[in-house]
């Protein structure tokens, strides 16, 4: 990767970086933080696109909240990644990503300073999909001490409450009941 741009069109930020010339947000040069582990923020994906990563995730997730700061979840592994490059964050992980998830990210976090493996510490192809782990650098060698289990090959289960019953498990036509209803919702929701 050679040039990198991620763009945020809800708080208009832009994020770029071209290899070898640093990145910037909005046009001003960016950094990582120097925070320490104590000091540090994680962000992550769950990985819902394959749910036998599931243990694996809430477990380093679990691991993480214990040694340090605090925990955030947004939802673009892109722009999580950009977080720790703006000095925001000081980590960001996900057990499985594809190549679109980080590629750009990957770039504009290294010309801000910071590193970016996989899970386990290898170097990352950003042509191949696999685990991410992204750090302020100062931050980097806490994945010796992930939990290092691998997928389980389970899915993750889910509990029903009765007062809250999940659309997937409906029968057919509750589902389509169900959806209609959200269907004449919606719109006046908008209005």
């Amino acid at each position: 990767v050679r040039y990198a741009v991620v763009y945020n069109p809800f708080i208009e930020e832009l994020f770029a970086a071209e290899k070898g010339c640093g990145a910037t947000l909005n046009g001003r040069p960016i950094h990582v933080s120097d925070h320490d582990a104590a000091h540090a923020i994680c962000m992550c994906g769950s990985t819902i696109y394959d749910r036998s990563y599931t243990d694996r995730s809430f477990a380093i997730m679990r691991w993480l909240y214990d040694h340090t700061l605090d925990f955030r979840r947004f939802g673009s592994a892109e722009l999580d990644i950009c977080q720790v490059a703006a000095g925001r964050i000081e980590i960001f992980f996900e057990c499985r990503l594809s190549p679109w998830d980080f590629a750009a990210g990957s770039l504009i976090l290294q010309e801000a300073g910071g590193s970016l493996t996989r899970l386990d510490g290898s170097a990352i192809d950003p042509r191949e999909p696999g685990s991410v782990w992204a750090t302020n650098g100062k931050c980097h060698e806490m994945y010796r001490a992930l939990p290092q289990s691998e997928k389980t090959g389970r899915k993750a289960g889910f509990i029903l409450l009765p007062d809250f019953p999940m659309p997937h498990a409906q029968p057919l036509p509750q589902m389509r009941k169900m959806y209609n209803r959200f269907r004449e919702w919606l719109p006046l929701q908008l209005r």
